[in-house]
């Protein structure tokens, strides 16, 4: 271990089972809890085309609505940690990220799920094409 110039203890600990002199299993590598990141759930963008959300995008406010004429639109959501994941479904049917949403007549519901390990926040939209 090293020490900082305040003196703390700074480095990786390794965790592991010795006894006499033996390892029972390989020793695991653990970042100090100071150098692991909070996991993060949130979007840092929402775009559905060119749509107007209501109310504009934060990523605190989890439930939008927007208007439409158009058959379809590309639907983007960025997640805030490059580690998170993104699952987009439109009433019962996924798309993939980036790709674009077909519009019924009428309210149609987008549900975004963003999940980073044991954390998820799910952000709906309701569509309406007239």
């Amino acid at each position: 271990h090293l020490r900082d110039r305040q003196g703390r203890q700074e480095g990786r600990v390794l965790l592991g089972a010795h006894r006499l002199g033996r390892s029972a299993d390989p020793p695991q590598e653990r970042l100090p809890s100071r150098d692991r990141k909070p996991l993060n759930a949130d979007l840092s963008g929402l775009t559905i085309g060119s749509l107007t959300l209501n109310p504009s995008f934060d990523k605190d406010v989890t439930e939008y609505t927007a208007s439409t004429t158009n058959a379809t639109n590309k639907v983007t959501a960025t997640a805030a940690d490059e580690t998170a994941t993104v699952e987009i479904t439109v009433g019962e049917t996924e798309i993939e990220n980036g790709s674009a949403a077909t519009w019924e007549t009428g309210d149609n519901t987008v549900t975004i799920k963003v999940t980073d390990g044991a954390v998820s926040k799910t952000y709906t939209v309701t569509v309406t094409k007239s």
